[in-house]
């Protein structure tokens, strides 16, 4: 993977293409966005999707099965900076937990406005990571995204 800079991603438009590119970013972590940051997933090994619940249980569709707790799951948007700029990525379950150092099951048995949440988010804040980027262009919304 090719180490870029921020400016350098939004310069060379990278992401911009039929096939995603891949890069890596060395920044710090200046915003973690706190809304929307898990989902209730279907806990079996192989399957990750969004699960519903259906009064005292969680119904997986694509498993065609009911559970009785679903496993929360990352998906959490934060933005990070370099000396050029910032973007916005998004990083999902397995990258997030090592990252905060929590599951996404404990941390959703938190009290959100709790010192102890706040804290889990404020340690990772301004300190520098580097990321390995998959940069993609997709339709969401009836707009283009990366």
């Amino acid at each position: 993977m090719v180490m870029v800079n921020i400016k350098k991603v939004r310069s060379e438009q990278l992401g911009q293409n039929d096939k995603p590119d891949f890069f890596t970013i060395t920044g710090c972590i200046n915003f973690f966005k706190r809304e929307n940051i898990f989902y209730p997933a279907c806990p079996s090994e192989s399957c990750n999707k969004k699960v519903v619940q259906m009064g005292d249980s969680w119904r997986c569709e694509k498993c065609d099965m009911s559970y009785e707790k679903p496993q929360y799951r990352y998906i959490m948007s934060l933005s990070i900076a370099d000396h050029t700029g910032t973007i916005w990525i998004q990083m999902f379950n397995d990258q997030t937990q090592e990252l905060l150092g929590i599951s996404a099951d404990d941390l959703q048995n938190l009290d959100k406005d709790s010192a102890q949440f706040k804290e889990i988010f404020n340690k990772s804040l301004y300190n520098t990571f580097t990321f390995s980027i998959r940069a993609k262009s997709e339709i969401y919304q009836d707009e283009k995204k990366v």
